[in-house]
């Protein structure tokens, strides 16, 4: 289980910081330390997590008690830290979500989400992806968060994530059902389109720069992939 430390333990963790919990604290609702995280319990208790991700396997009790929006996914029973996005990356996903939702405005076949929204797989697997899209036949999953396998799930990787956006997350992806899943490299200008075949995703196209992006999923779409990376 995380293991959450009293009060009067955080020293031994933290000697800079052994007095004034209030002041490092301020009004934010947590304080990222050493990979840790800061914050206040439901008594208003300053409690510190220790996240040992190369020794200890996490399910979702333990993700659940995180304070909200505290950044981190569980991918494999590890808690992986996700650190804050760049502007470029920002820029993409607001230019594509607002993109798909132009689209599904004409072509009402689901709903398009983006992150921070937890996608729950199963109990050692829960997932930001950074856009998803829902359709009609899988609506039911759609509850305070995601519960189950979106149809679209795209990825905007940075140097941090790519590891993860191209082994972990896309076999759990491909395991569950994602029917496809778009791994975006903003430095390059690529997309890569990968569609699901018997519970793996194979790549079926590689698209640098401009060019519309196929979709099996979103068959009527007409989108430039300039017109995102813009």
């Amino acid at each position: 289980m995380t293991k959450v430390l009293a009060q009067q333990e955080l020293p031994f963790f933290l000697p800079t910081y052994s007095a004034d919990f209030d002041r490092i604290l301020g009004n934010d609702p947590f304080v990222m330390i050493r990979g840790q995280i800061l914050f206040r319990d439901k008594d208003g208790i300053p409690v510190l997590t220790h996240i040992d991700n190369d020794k200890n396997i996490y399910t979702e009790n333990e993700y659940n008690q995180l304070p909200e929006s505290a950044p981190f996914q569980l991918i494999q029973g590890k808690l992986i830290y996700m650190p804050s996005p760049f502007k470029q990356h920002q820029e993409i996903l607001g230019n594509l979500y607002l993109a798909l939702r132009i689209f599904l405005k004409t072509n009402q076949i689901g709903n398009v989400f983006f992150a921070p929204l937890d996608v729950k797989f199963n109990k050692k697997n829960i997932f930001q992806p950074d856009l998803l899209f829902v359709s009609n036949a899988r609506k039911d999953i759609i509850q305070n968060h995601i519960i189950g396998a979106p149809d679209l799930v795209v990825e905007i990787v940075s140097r941090s994530t790519k590891s993860v956006d191209e082994k972990e997350k896309k076999e759990i992806y491909g395991k569950h059902n994602v029917l496809e899943y778009w791994i975006i490299y903003p430095d390059k200008g690529i997309i890569e389109v990968f569609n699901n075949k018997k519970g793996k995703l194979k790549k079926t196209t590689t698209i640098t720069k401009e060019g519309l992006i196929p979709s099996k999923v979103l068959p009527n779409l007409s989108l430039d992939l300039k017109e995102i990376l813009a």
